[in-house]
């Protein structure tokens, strides 16, 4: 937001331009597309088959099923219970790792080799049941005898048995409910990786390092060491061959009826029977509700060179993710009931198809990177029926080789499709949910810049999940594009002029010649100075331009000593909430019906729950939700249509079981968690952090190992904990070798300069003898010299504040303060100036820019818990990816200066630091936590500081604006789901007030643009209205009383109603109300206020329609105070074909600069060289008259727009210049993407005022949404 008080009279020299049709740094994009073909040689499969008409399908039911190729599907916790023994034999049940026991053809190495080796995984040790049924083959009642493992098995004590170790080493998973029942004969295998293949094996009544191998049995038929040797053979019946399939090979099926109970014993020359006995058919149904169907023919053969199957798998129809094993633990056959050992697997069933790594997606350089991929994909999800909420499909991409993967987890656009890929109908993405319609067609877009990864070797692969085997989900067709860039330097944030200097904050795509460890992205932060202000004109009139990059941050911080860093997080005071606790939630308890929860954790008021720590579930744990991602409740169980939210801040939660796993009645609904209160700062060192405060991931997976395991002990512990803490001081290697380029990437953080006290806009609206404009002079002469920081946030979690020099806004004479004065020269300086270091030699002058040196950093609370991910992947990121605001305001009956930063997409938190005294180390004020501050394509939250009055106390508020709100449908939360703008007071981080925009109907779910444009109508001191806009296109105007009564008579509505100006000029139909994506930009004059904006598609996602024509417009709002209604529409411009705003206005001196793009998205390389996109650089940068909308002077020949390539972000107009940016440089200049300048070779131009002179301090942050 820009408010301008005075309007400058100034024009600018005419000169030409002309902007060039490459975009430096952008390659060429890659594509792939199958047109709907694909094949079975480029992909690998898990549990995924090409159907004959060349769509990816999902093997579901008992084709799914194949106890000799178990193969884990995706990554996932492994369970096993044991359910039933009755054969009398006392066996050892285990698993081993598939790839550990084979050569390189897949041979197995031998039992022998696996015993010799401990390669064999034992869970279940020396089996008994029998005591309850009067001794053997009875079945017993479920719960292992006392003899069982070790002895002394605790058979009816649930405490003694969580820590009974039956010699396996793996303990049992007690409920801790009604004692101890089949329930609590279950163990986890632990979490193994997507594709990793599992062998379970019986040793019968052996234990389980036997060396007698004619005892073990596997479930991977070929390994059994014997063979089917029964006389039985199937009788013909009416001259059929009965239940041969081959009878000349002598090979045959018996049938076994998986839904009916065996009755007696079993026989080999039966060739149709029941299955499981009645104790292990009512337990699984009684305690685990598995109601098997249908049957299972399992084929034999009487021949001594096919071996002889040991194991029978069945499972439910409606819930394939729990399978039951039964096995036949004699050799050669025996009875073949398969019923002597039975056991319980729970695992998540489902598919994969990975694009092989061979086949990867390369650019056509090898020393180019991927910045962004779009992926379009046609599938059929079926929803019908018994098929409702039963499956889905997950996409993910990789841009590392298959390194990590990110999920597609919001669609950009979702359209009605069928069989033949035909789109039909509207966009549906924000209604969008699995299954409806069943047919689709979806775009979706990673921006890999954005969370901070580069490669240049692209896979794909889709999950497919099905709980119902009649119900089969297929991928029809799969369109792939990568947009690609060499080494450059690009941005996406503005560029901040003050005196004669620029800073550009900026990131670097990597250089070939880059260490290969070390090739990420990196950060600049830049500071060039324009001119000499020894010599800011000439006196021929020639250019005084004489522009040096006077330091880089980024350099500046590799060259620094890394133990010499100063970087700071908060003082942090942990409580642990257990399950226990009865103030946790009270009144949610099941009902065996309902699925959806509501409610409140328990905590005392200003804590926060720590990111990361919080489980919610019920007392049978029927379903666990965590809080995996910053925005949302996962469900462990992955089960289609699960999830929920919660705010860390308030407490409140929402979480949705699937329909089969709901609550039993009367089961409360239970969390654990922890919360924490901040007060103080200490420095980030590896003394200074809990090991418990980073939430490493202590589990091993299979496939993979420990993930946090940084120092590769094989082990996670505090060691792991002190590495990543000095590998985010800087040391790659976690110990004491520096990076290469500590600075982490800068994107969408312009930079804030912490000069000393200014003159803010409210101070010229109050009388000389007012009390609160003496104190802040007073507060003003105090801080005079004190030395200035440029703040910027980086994707390395961290506000970073670095050494800025001495600038000053004048100096004293006499006790009088001289504004704008340089006491060194003989004229004035009006905008501020630098000091200079050597007074007594002019002509060899040196100035006190500052270093770049970084004086400190800090890491906000809510980060600390995921800064792992920022080194190891697997959840959300750690940054702080939005602009910081500064300013000096008054609490606590004092001044103080403050920094005040969102983190965009980083996190979900706003915190305020005090840096008035900027010598010392920053002071930790306060943190607020909401969820709405952070979706999947939130906007960047910037504070806009003003001062109201509420409750009769001046209180001074930060302004920033809610995020993504489009999947908001609860009822529960239904006025949640309009935007908002947060009022928090600054003293102390409390909400002062929401203020919900909820006055359009149809504007619930809009992402509101940006920074809300704060405005003191009056001019009393106090801010009494705001402006913002939002994605569905409606402007809002929200009035705030300011005059001492409740913040309750706040209220909005929508002011862009009028589409014909008063001329009788009309918006056309079709570019009404579209999508704004930018802060209004504002001007206050004689009692009117206009109000400019642009309008586009999105910039983060590739929704451009090429009917859509987009719009500038200015409206006039001259309703009065406290007034809300419709303002006049006073002119619009509609932009040519192709062009769209996605960056705020900037207004000077009667004209209003904006720039327009034309590329789909922000990313610089968006489409880049493909076919279609000659245009792809077309932006231009336009001036027009605020009063009318007449052409301004930009050139030479007095055109409205100069050609100057995309501008994706805000020019800014200082000292009769216009500065604007182009989206990158070469990697060579450190310029942190080009800067150029309009305006001559004139500076220090003195300020012409049409109104009362006026020299104020103007605080501009630019916005991008997200």
């Amino acid at each position: 937001m820009l408010m301008i008080l005075g309007l400058l009279a100034f024009s600018l020299p005419s000169i030409s331009w002309g902007a060039d049709d490459e975009i430096v740094g952008c390659a060429q994009s890659t594509s792939a597309d199958y047109d709907g073909t694909f094949s079975t040689d480029d992909f690998d499969f898990t549990n995924v088959d090409v159907a004959d008409n060349g769509n990816l399908i999902l093997n579901t039911g008992q084709q799914a099923i194949d106890p000799s190729e178990i193969k884990v599907p995706f990554e996932q916790e492994i369970k096993a219970t044991f359910l039933y023994e009755g054969a009398g034999n006392v066996s050892d049940f285990g698993w081993m790792l598939y790839d550990e026991i084979v050569d390189s053809n897949g041979n197995f190495k031998g039992w022998t080799y696996v015993r010799t080796n401990k390669l064999q995984h034992p869970l279940f040790i020396k089996i008994y049941d029998d005591n309850e049924t009067g001794g053997c083959c009875g079945g017993g009642n479920g719960v292992l005898d006392s003899d069982y493992g070790k002895g002394g098995f605790p058979t009816t004590n649930e405490t003694s048995l969580a820590s009974y170790d039956d010699g396996s080493g793996v303990l049992f998973e007690v409920d801790g409910k009604n004692g101890v029942t089949p329930l609590d004969m279950t163990k986890s295998l632990g979490t193994f990786a997507g594709g990793t293949e599992l062998v379970f094996f019986l040793t019968s009544n052996k234990r389980y390092d036997t060396s007698t191998t004619s005892a073990v049995f596997f479930t991977k038929q070929e390994w059994n060491p014997d063979y089917y040797n029964k006389s039985c053979t199937p009788d013909d019946v009416d001259g059929a061959d009965d239940h041969w399939i081959d009878e000349s090979a002598k090979k045959f099926y018996k049938t076994y009826l998986l839904g009916e109970i065996l009755s007696g014993e079993s026989s080999s020359c039966t060739m149709e029977q029941a299955w499981l006995a009645e104790p292990a058919f009512t337990r699984m149904n009684g305690y685990f509700s598995i109601q098997l169907s249908g049957k299972e023919d399992l084929i034999l053969q009487k021949k001594n060179t096919v071996k002889m199957p040991h194991v029978i798998v069945g499972a439910p129809d409606n819930d394939p993710n729990q399978w039951i094993l039964g096995w036949e633990d004699l050799s050669g056959g025996g009875d073949m009931d398969y019923n002597d050992m039975v056991f319980r697997i729970e695992r998540k069933t489902g598919g994969t198809a990975a694009l092989q790594s061979d086949e990867a997606i390369s650019p056509t350089d090898s020393d180019s990177y991927y910045t962004a991929v779009q992926i379009e994909v046609w599938d059929y999800i079926p929803n019908s029926g018994a098929c409702a909420g039963k499956t889905d499909i997950n996409y993910y991409i990789s841009v590392d080789g298959g390194d990590s993967w990110e999920e597609v987890r919001t669609w950009d656009s979702v359209y009605e499709s069928n069989s033949s890929k035909n789109k039909t109908g509207d966009d549906i993405a924000a209604s969008w949910t699995p299954g409806t319609p069943e047919y689709t067609y979806r775009a979706g877009r990673i921006d890999f810049i954005e969370i901070g990864k580069t490669g240049n070797a692209l896979l794909w692969k889709a999950e497919m999940i099905s709980e119902n085997e009649a119900c089969v989900p297929r991928i029809i067709d799969v369109s792939i594009q990568g947009s690609v860039a060499n080494n450059a330097i690009f941005s996406r944030s503005s560029p901040i002029v003050q005196a004669n200097v620029v800073y550009s904050g900026s990131y670097e795509t990597p250089g070939p010649n880059w260490p290969s460890d070390e090739r990420v992205l990196r950060g600049h932060l830049t500071a060039t100075r324009v001119y000499d202000p020894a010599v800011p004109s000439t006196e021929d009139g020639s250019s005084a331009t004489n522009s040096v990059v006077l330091w880089d941050a980024g350099q500046q911080l590799a060259d620094m000593r890394i133990s010499s860093r100063k970087i700071y997080f908060p003082k942090i005071s942990y409580t642990e909430v257990t399950e226990d606790d009865p103030d946790v939630i009270s009144g949610l308890a099941g009902d065996g019906v309902t699925n959806v929860f509501t409610g409140t954790l328990g905590k005392p008021d200003g804590a926060i729950i720590k990111a990361g720590s919080l489980y919610i579930t019920d007392e049978e744990g029927r379903e666990v939700f965590n809080d995996i991602h910053t925005d949302e409740l996962v469900a462990e169980s992955d089960r289609v249509g699960t999830g929920g939210w919660a705010n860390r801040f308030t407490g409140e939660f929402s979480i949705t079981y699937s329909t089969e796993r709901v609550p039993r009645p009367g089961k409360k609904i239970i969390a654990w968690y922890t919360y924490y209160t901040s007060d103080g700062i200490q420095e980030f060192t590896p003394a200074n952090v809990d090991y418990d405060e980073l939430e490493l991931n202590e589990e091993f997976v299979y496939g993979v190992g420990y993930r946090h395991d940084f120092n590769e002990d094989d082990a996670v512990d505090a060691d792991d904990g002190n590495w990543l803490v000095n590998w985010i001081r800087g040391y790659k290697n976690g110990r004491n070798t520096a990076k290469a380029w500590p600075l982490g990437p800068v994107d969408h953080s312009a930079p804030a300069i912490g000069v000393p006290p200014g003159r803010p806009d409210w101070y010229l609206t109050l009388d000389e003898n007012n009390a609160l404009r003496k104190s802040f002079d007073a507060f003003r002469k105090k801080y005079e010299d004190r030395k200035t920081l440029i703040f910027i946030g980086a994707r390395d979690g961290m506000l970073h504040a670095f050494d800025g020099g001495n600038f000053r806004w004048g100096h004293y004479s006499a006790n009088e303060f001289v504004w704008g004065d340089n006491p060194d020269t003989d004229f004035k300086d009006y905008r501020g100036y630098f000091e200079w270091n050597t007074k007594s030699d002019l002509d060899n002058q040196t100035y006190t820019y500052g270093t770049g040196d970084e004086v400190w950093a800090f890491i906000p609370s809510n980060l600390l818990s995921r800064l792992k991910h920022n080194y190891a992947g697997g959840g959300d990121l750690a940054y702080v990816d939005a602009s910081p605001a500064f300013a000096d305001v008054y609490t606590d009956g004092s001044w103080r200066t403050v920094v005040i930063s969102a983190q965009g997409n980083g996190g979900d938190s706003v915190f305020c630091l005090d840096v008035t005294d900027t010598s010392d180390a920053p002071k930790f004020m306060w943190e607020f936590v909401d969820p709405d501050l952070y979706r999947s394509n939130s906007s960047p939250a910037i504070a806009q500081v003003a001062r109201v009055r509420t409750g009769g106390e001046t209180t001074w508020v930060a302004f920033f604006v809610s995020g993504d709100t489009t999947m908001c449908s609860s009822g529960e939360e239904s006025g949640y789901c309009y935007p908002s703008v947060f009022m928090i007071d600054i003293a102390d981080g409390s909400v002062v007030k929401r203020l919900f925009l909820d006055s359009e109907p149809a504007g619930i779910n809009g992402v509101p643009s940006g920074q809300p444009a704060v405005v003191d109508y009056d001019k009393n001191g106090f801010a009494d209205r705001l402006y913002v806009g939002t994605d569905k296109g409606f402007l809002y105007k929200v009035n705030i009383p300011d005059d001492g009564s409740s913040l309750d008579g706040a209220d909005d509505c929508v002011i862009n109603k009028s589409f014909t100006t008063d001329d009788g000029d009309s918006i056309p139909d079709g570019s009404r109300n579209l999508s704004i994506y930018s802060s209004p930009t504002v001007v206050l004059e004689d009692g009117v206020v206009t109000i400019m904006y642009g309008t586009g598609d999105s910039p983060v996602k590739d929704d451009y329609n090429s009917s859509t024509q987009y719009n500038f417009l200015a409206y006039v709002d001259d309703s009065g105070k406290g007034e809300c209604g419709s303002a006049v529409l006073d002119w619009f411009m509609q932009l040519p074909a192709g062009q769209k705003v996605f960056a705020s206005a900037f207004a000077s001196a009667g004209k209003v600069y904006f720039g327009t793009t034309t590329s789909d998205t922000e990313d610089p390389c968006d489409g880049y060289n493909t076919t279609g996109t000659e245009d792809i650089n077309g932006g231009q940068l336009y001036v027009l008259d605020i009063d009318q909308g007449d052409t301004g002077e930009l050139d030479a020949d007095s055109e409205t727009a100069i050609d100057t390539g995309n501008m994706i972000v805000t020019p800014v107009v200082y000292d009769e210049h216009v500065y604007y940016k182009k989206v990158s440089s070469s990697g060579e200049s450190g310029a942190g993407g080009e800067i150029n300048s309009i305006g001559g070779g004139i500076y220090n131009n003195a300020p012409e005022m049409t109104g009362t002179p006026q020299t104020v301090e103007s605080w501009w942050r630019e916005v991008i949404p997200e």
